[in-house]
């Protein structure tokens, strides 16, 4: 499976991450390919925290839906703040494809770190490669229960 540059776009990645290793076969592997914020038109957001992204994974899509475009709005389009609020409400009707999430490799490792860690996601990484602008992960499903670890997914 590849998901390159399609996380950021994701109201709830952990909640995204969770289907990807649910389809994927034992000894599937993941390709994921995420965009350093400091490389992209996202360069002048503030970075998403962990901490973020695991209040929306508890809210699930509906998480911080308008923050991200209020964020996006101010921040990448650059809008005034007196139109701010309309151009956020245009952004959310037309279900404008945004980055919901910018990271910088380390943000995106602390992510994938915490899935393995905290979450007990089943997998192992094979490879992490910074290229240039982006993050590269190769994840491998496992099954730790193998092993004799208990997991929670």
């Amino acid at each position: 499976m590849v998901a390159s540059h399609f996380l950021e776009h994701c109201r709830n990645p952990i909640g995204t991450l969770e289907t990807f290793f649910r389809v994927l076969k034992l000894g599937g592997k993941l390709y994921l390919v995420v965009p350093d914020k400091r490389f992209t038109f996202d360069v002048n957001r503030p970075t998403t925290t962990l901490e973020r992204i695991l209040e929306d994974y508890g809210k699930g899509n509906a998480g911080s839906h308008r923050e991200h475009y209020l964020e996006w709005a101010r921040f990448v389009e650059n809008e005034p703040d007196e139109t701010i609020e309309s151009r956020v409400d245009v952004l959310i009707i037309s279900d404008y494809s945004i980055h919901f999430h910018a990271w910088t490799y380390f943000e995106i490792v602390e992510l994938v770190l915490h899935l393995r860690r905290e979450l007990k996601f089943d997998f192992e990484i094979q490879e992490f490669v910074l290229a240039g602008n982006e993050c590269i992960f190769i994840l491998k499903k496992t099954d730790t229960r193998e092993a004799g670890t208990t997991h929670a997914r």
